[in-house]
């Protein structure tokens, strides 16, 4: 069985082999939803989450909503990220998440703060690390 930096590896891999398709462009906003010149780039989530997935296996991996909040014109999630490691549950830390409302949509800012939250969580493995390059 491969160690867990040896699949963190083996992610990586996969994800580099989508190419710029795997890439989102990330436009920093402030309170108000305007544009602040900042950008960031990041794996999208479910490219992520399907190589997660693959090399990992579903079942050996989890997250916990520790906390959930909801703004005026945000969503916000912290969340505790859990990798199965030989047959124990090894905790690598949280994240918090954000996503704006749009449209009055609470539910899927929610579920966007979760996933933001997610992918922080599973950079701390350095999984995603090079989607900047």
């Amino acid at each position: 069985m491969a160690t867990l930096q040896e699949q963190v590896q083996s992610i990586n891999e996969r994800l580099r082999t989508f190419g710029i398709e795997a890439i989102q462009e990330i436009k920093m906003t402030d309170k108000g939803g305007n544009q602040i010149g900042q950008i960031k780039y990041g794996y999208r989530p479910q490219y992520v989450f399907d190589s997660v997935n693959e090399v990992l296996g579903p079942e050996n991996w989890r997250y916990e909503l520790t906390k959930e909040e909801i703004f005026e014109t945000q969503a916000a999630a912290e969340v505790r990220l859990f990798v199965k490691v030989d047959s124990d549950w090894l905790c690598k830390g949280s994240h918090k998440g954000q996503m704006q409302i749009v449209k009055g949509n609470v539910g899927d800012a929610q579920k966007g703060a979760i996933t933001d939250a997610i992918q922080k969580c599973l950079s701390l493995l350095s999984i995603g690390s090079d989607s900047g390059c």
